[in-house]
């Protein structure tokens, strides 16, 4: 017998389940043996709570509105460092790893309200647990997301968690830490099974009604592998894309089909009016054209126009330019002068003139050469100076005859131009005079014909062949990948459906056991696989209970709490099962039956974290007398916070309940 299992249950596990022949290791969860909550501003009356928490059950009691549900988030949040939010289901989410990203920020909103502005930096909670032998050690600020305050995870006596990691870095560890320790393939996973099946609370999931919430329970308690939820969970979710892919692209052939249709009609119905109205369709489309000949003829010549201006603008800068050299050379021509007093002979002369002087000659005979000299050579200058002058300024007046008569040219042109564009403009006028006077007489006619040649119908009802041609490869493609993908969620539903078989020998009896004895009636669970989804089908008295209607509300909810408790017991060595106890919904008749049910799970070696109302019901009296205190913790929400002036009212009535149920634990 294994050591973690008590001789008192009435079918013993050891550490490992046989299924399908291979070894299945069992998920130990947290075993929970100390939590501290500092600084909470909702319990008023305890700045630092510190529970010690042994095996059997924990029970926080008190009154409405005291923080009960808040407690056991806050339990949930120092393990997974998230809060439900109530706007996320997870059936709208499918992925556990969606489910684990899309609450995470949820849980500062939460808190927000229950802690003052004054305790936002300093509260935090702290819990102490066992998994197997090893211990951890983790604390939390209820406002810091992916951060650690603490961790710890002792290993033989010794911390294997470095004290140097940053808070992110500890959350990490963490995160890594404990999901190989559960035995399970991912940390979102462990959120899931940590909210959804290890915790009944307020918001009351109830796995049979819940598909989704089954079929991953399913995978993770029966499957081969914890990978196998993964990869159902895959699967399911791309079928479902494919499935909607298919019927989207469905609906857009079939519109498509439909225009198709109506396009069809209309080009025979406009083929047809053609067929009839030939001769004013040629008399119009003749009208046409010519509109459109001389559309594109005062285009043409407007453009011409526009050229004669460039040009005429060009030329008369040309003009300009040419004007003021002829002006320059004929003012040079007017006023030349001949400079000769850097000439070579001139000075030799004079030199030669100077010598004579000094020698005492008269110098007159060289005077005479240089006057002579200087005569001839000024004459022969100006002649052909002047001859040069006159030949640039004949060159420029030629160029300027020229350029005035291509200006003359242009000018000319333009007004040809601007007479042949007037009497275009006269001759377009007429044709849409013409073609008015054609759509008073043939309106909804001509309207048709308009539509069909404003657009090309026939390359239009080409393009929409192809659209349905696609949309119905497309179809084809995503329904050849559906049939391959649910081929393999057919082999795991089969694997699934064959583990269960053969834990079912097992499993069957322990949830039997927890719900006969609630329900007084045969009660029985199938596996069933279907297009939705893989679940457990309950049958009570060998009736199928499919809808959530067949059930009174407490025996929905009790009957939940009873699979979690055989899922837990079956599948686990250990785990704490956190319950936000639906006492209200109860009759009379199974407030003592709800005790019953929680006792036995205690007192067959599990381990109950609740909350539950003082009241004058049986459920936490039974329970307190099948425990006693060596199995059973009562905590009143009395040493916690104040009771509202309503319930001050009534403070005896809770006094003496408390009481009773002490007397209850202690007889």
């Amino acid at each position: 017998m294994c050591a973690i299992c008590p001789p008192q249950k009435k079918i013993v596990y050891c550490k490992k389940n046989k299924v399908n022949n291979e070894t299945k290791i069992k998920y130990t969860f947290p075993l929970i043996k100390e939590l501290r909550i500092r600084n909470f501003s909702l319990y008023k009356k305890a700045q630092d709570i510190n529970i010690n928490v042994k095996s059997g059950v924990f029970c926080l009691a008190g009154a409405n509105g005291l923080g009960k549900s808040t407690f056991l988030n806050i339990v949930n949040f120092a393990l997974t460092g998230i809060v439900l939010n109530p706007n996320k289901e997870f059936s709208s989410i499918v992925s556990t790893s969606k489910f684990y990203s899309f609450n995470k920020k949820f849980a500062s909103t939460y808190f927000d309200g229950r802690i003052e502005e004054d305790d936002r930096e300093r509260a935090s909670v702290e819990i102490k647990f066992l998994i197997e032998e090893t211990e951890y050690i983790i604390e939390r600020n209820f406002f810091e997301i992916d951060e650690l305050l603490l961790f710890k995870r002792i290993v033989n006596g010794k911390n294997t968690i470095d004290e140097k990691l940053t808070s992110n870095e500890l959350f990490s560890q963490y995160c890594e830490f404990i999901t190989e320790d559960i035995k399970l393939a991912s940390f979102d996973q462990y959120v899931f099974l940590q909210h959804f099946l290890l915790t009944f609370d307020e918001h009351h999931h109830l796995l049979f009604w819940d598909k989704t919430l089954m079929e991953t329970s399913l995978y993770l308690f029966f499957g081969l592998s914890v990978e196998d939820a993964q990869r159902a969970n895959s699967f399911r979710k791309r079928i479902n894309q494919l499935g909607s892919n298919i019927r989207n692209f469905t609906y857009q052939k079939n519109r498509t089909v439909s225009e198709v249709k109506e396009l069809e009609t209309k080009i025979e119905d406009i083929n047809n009016e053609r067929e009839k109205n030939k001769g004013l369709i040629d008399i119009f489309e003749k009208l046409q054209i010519e509109s459109e000949e001389f559309e594109d003829t005062l285009s043409k010549k407007n453009r011409e126009v526009k050229h004669c201006d460039i040009q005429i603008s060009d030329l008369s800068i040309k003009l300009n330019n040419i004007k003021s050299s002829y002006n320059k050379t004929f003012n040079e021509l007017m006023n030349s002068e001949i400079d000769i007093t850097k000439d070579e002979n001139v000075w030799g002369f004079l030199k030669k003139l100077q010598n004579d002087i000094v020698k005492g000659g008269d110098g007159y005979k060289y005077y005479e050469l240089i006057r002579d000299y200087v005569k001839d050579k000024v004459s022969k200058m100006k002649s052909e100076d002047e001859a040069n002058l006159s030949a640039n300024l004949i060159e420029l007046d030629n160029s300027i005859s020229k350029i005035n008569n291509e200006i003359k040219q242009e000018q000319t042109k333009k007004e040809r131009l601007h007479t042949e564009i007037t009497n275009s403009q006269k001759n377009q006028l007429l044709i849409k005079q013409e073609l008015l006077k054609l759509d008073d007489d043939q309106n909804e006619f001509l309207k048709k014909l308009r539509a069909t040649s404003s657009g090309d119908l026939t390359g239009l009802l080409k393009s929409y062949y192809e659209q349905i041609k696609n949309r119905e490869d497309e179809i084809e493609s995503k329904k050849i990948e559906r049939v391959e993908i649910q081929k393999e969620l057919n082999k795991l539903e089969r694997s699934l459906s064959n583990n269960f078989a053969i834990a079912e020998e097992e499993f069957l009896p322990i949830f039997q056991d927890y719900v006969e004895n609630f329900l007084g009636l045969d009660v029985s669970i199938k596996l069933n696989n279907s297009a939705s989804g893989s679940s457990l089908v309950l049958e009570i008295n060998d009736s199928e209970r499919t809808d959530i209607h067949q059930l009174s509300e407490s025996q929905r909810y009790f009957v939940d709490i009873g699979l979690r408790m055989a899922l837990i017991q079956f599948a686990c060595n250990s785990s704490f099962l956190l319950i936000d106890t639906p006492e209200g919904s109860l009759d009379i008749a199974y407030e003592s039956k709800a005790g019953q049910m929680f006792a036995e799970f205690a007192k067959s070696g599990n381990n109950l974290f609740m909350t539950a109302n003082i009241n004058t019901s049986q459920l936490l009296i039974e329970l307190a007398k099948a425990c006693k205190h060596e199995k059973m913790i009562l905590e009143r929400m009395t040493d916690w916070t104040y009771l509202s002036n309503v319930q001050i009212q009534e403070e005896k009535k809770i006094q003496d309940a408390f009481i009773a149920i002490e007397k209850s634990l202690n007889n």
